[in-house]
């Protein structure tokens, strides 16, 4: 769920029209293990739709034969069609303020609240910022969730005027929820079960976070330390979370639901969801590259709609083009954007006839880097440690320019480290640590370690000079 901790792989523009080559199932298996070796994915399943059939699929899986994925903030494509298709009803105006659906809404900053509106937060254009997307409280008590929302929202200082900028920010689609529920009256996972997947003729969707549901899930990973993938438990989320994340399907539903997207609306059986106006508004983008519930990229000739998902356990890639009629599912029960976001474009290298795209990876090297720090600087301080036990261990102040600026100096190079983690994902490193723990343990490591090794040198500094004093006495 982004950087929203959303962060959507934006490939380079290749402006020329795609040739549309076949797929080579025996040549893409050899390159997708080779990802999930590298990657050390426990599990994964892709599939490639092309005019409106599975033309090649893929499914690996470490002790778990379940099919779903939690599918992360994928799901914002859902919550965007659900308030089109009220729209069309007349029950939502796109263009009317957030406060009038939701009379409690606020902000710190009062003047914009009525500037806010439904479009808006489809758009991402809203100016709420993405480190406020990770609000959640665990509650089935509707007027408890509200009332701490109401909480956050009086915090939030807009980051630009509404509906001159991108902005992506989970926030904006969990209002969206709470916008359906005040419409229709009815639960946001209640509606999307009742009255939308039935209709696209996803079978095995679900919409909820409650034990059953979450036991049709594959196993949940995460990675703890140099890049290696441990079996964990699944995070409790409120229901009201569904909005911009954690929607649990499968390859096949999936494929059913890029099928009814490529084809402009309309279902298999001719049941047409929403019209040409309310498609155009879904995937036309406003401010950048993002329409509604989805960003718009080209990529070796292709237009491709996509939206990536990321959990604290699972990540996914959809994208579809309805030009090419070529549609793409990527799922994964760990937490690699970067797996899931090559996979993709692989697979359109392949339908482009091109090379398959393999970029350095920043994903390994955030994961190997600070583990490596941090062992790094457990060696210094143990170094550090031995100087200061060889001189006497003594402690005190050490009033010289040198020694003390290294002290200062080594304590603030430990502690930048958090502020460049917290700077890299636009949130605290308290949400950070739920997606990302090996980074976040390996930096807090380094914090920890590096803090101490200064305080060893220093103090292993003084109590040379406290020895060398003794001795010229």
């Amino acid at each position: 769920m982004k950087k929203s901790i959303t962060l959507i792989l934006v490939f380079c523009v290749i402006a020329v029209n795609a040739q549309i080559g076949n797929i080579d199932s025996v040549k893409l298996n050899v390159h997708i293990k080779k990802l999930m070796s590298k990657y050390n994915i426990p599990g994964a399943s892709i599939a490639v739709l092309r005019n409106d059939s599975v033309v090649y699929s893929y499914s690996e899986s470490k002790n778990s034969d379940k099919k779903n994925y939690l599918i992360g903030s994928c799901s914002k494509s859902f919550t965007a069609l659900t308030i089109l298709m009220l729209a069309e009803k007349g029950t939502i105006d796109l263009d009317k303020p957030v406060k009038s659906y939701l009379p409690w809404f606020t902000l710190k900053d009062t003047k914009n609240i009525d500037q806010i509106t439904v479009r808006h937060l489809l758009n991402q254009s809203s100016g709420i910022g993405s480190q406020y997307g990770f609000f959640d409280y665990k509650t089935k008590d509707d007027l408890v969730f509200k009332s701490k929302l109401t909480e956050l929202l009086a915090t939030i200082e807009l980051v630009n005027i509404p509906g001159i900028a991108f902005c992506y920010s989970n926030l904006n689609y969990l209002l969206l929820g709470l916008v359906v529920e005040s419409v229709t009256n009815e639960k946001y996972s209640t509606y999307l079960t009742n009255n939308l997947f039935p209709r696209i003729g996803m079978k095995t969707t679900y919409a909820g976070l409650s034990a059953e549901i979450l036991q049709k899930n594959s196993d949940p990973y995460q990675y703890y330390f140099f890049n290696q993938p441990f079996q964990t438990k699944f995070y409790p989320h409120s229901d009201y979370a569904l909005a911009f994340g954690y929607v649990s399907s499968n390859i096949s539903d999936l494929c059913v639901y890029l099928s009814f997207l490529m084809n402009h609306g309309i279902t298999k059986n001719g049941d047409t969801l929403i019209n040409a106006k309310s498609y155009e508004n879904l995937v036309t983008p406003v401010n950048g590259y993002y329409a509604m519930g989805w960003g718009k990229i080209k990529y070796n000739g292709f237009d491709m709609l996509i939206h990536t998902g990321l959990d604290e356990n699972f990540s996914s890639v959809l994208s579809f083009s309805p030009e090419s009629k070529i549609g793409v599912v990527v799922l994964s029960n760990i937490n690699s954007l970067e797996f899931c976001s090559l996979a993709q474009s692989s697979i359109i290298d392949m339908l482009a006839q091109k090379s398959f795209f393999q970029p350095f990876s920043m994903e390994l090297a955030l994961r190997w880097i600070p583990d490596s720090l941090a062992i790094f600087t457990l060696l210094l301080l143990f170094l550090n440690f031995y100087r200061w036990k060889k001189y006497g261990l003594n402690m005190g102040f050490l009033f010289k320019v040198t020694a003390t600026l290294r002290l200062i100096l080594g304590i603030a190079l430990s502690l930048l480290c958090i502020w460049l983690i917290q700077k890299t994902y636009g949130i605290s490193i308290l949400a950070v640590i739920n997606f990302e723990p090996d980074i976040v343990w390996g930096v807090l490591l380094i914090a920890f370690f590096g803090t101490l090794s200064s305080f060893a040198r220093y103090f292993g500094t003084y109590a040379k000079e406290h020895n060398h004093s003794k001795l010229a006495v």
